[in-house]
């Protein structure tokens, strides 16, 4: 849609002025229902996190959509290292899943690593994204990625 499905100028002229020291008109409406933008939403890094920490991270980030981009072709975009939103959620919810929830940095790395060769899990872990949502049984997704890694 453009302006014409945001303001209403059904009555030909009607709505319209011009500036004083310029004969452009200018749409005057105040009936305006909606404003849509094609910006994006600023994203940012959790402000607690080093640059030390984020380049750990990162490798791991690195290391997982590396591979996942060659099992999943398909599922994961070929730049998918452009996609800013992407990277900087990904650090963000491995830093929460060492901070907040309390896993050890090494075994967060070890287990999504494993996560990526394992039959099951391959290809149930697309994205770092959704380790900490909740699974049906209540546990995260890394918890019970966890606990099968650990058995």
């Amino acid at each position: 849609g453009g302006v014409g499905d945001v303001l209403d100028t059904s009555s030909e002229g009607e709505g319209l002025k011009t500036m004083p020291d310029t004969d452009d008109p200018i749409i005057i409406n105040n009936n305006i229902t909606y404003i849509y933008s094609n910006k994006r939403h600023s994203i940012k890094y959790n402000t607690k996190i080093t640059n030390e920490q984020k380049e750990y991270l990162k490798s791991i980030i690195i290391e997982f959509y590396t591979e996942k981009d060659k099992q999943f072709p398909n599922h994961i975009k070929e730049d998918w290292y452009n996609d800013e939103e992407l990277t900087i959620n990904s650090i963000n919810t491995l830093f929460d899943l060492i901070v907040i929830d309390k896993w050890d940095e090494k075994e967060v790395r070890d287990v999504i690593r494993w996560a990526t060769t394992d039959k099951f899990w391959s290809s149930n872990l697309l994205s770092l994204r959704t380790l900490r949502t909740k699974s049906r049984n209540g546990m995260t997704k890394f918890a019970n990625l966890q606990i099968k890694y650990t058995n």
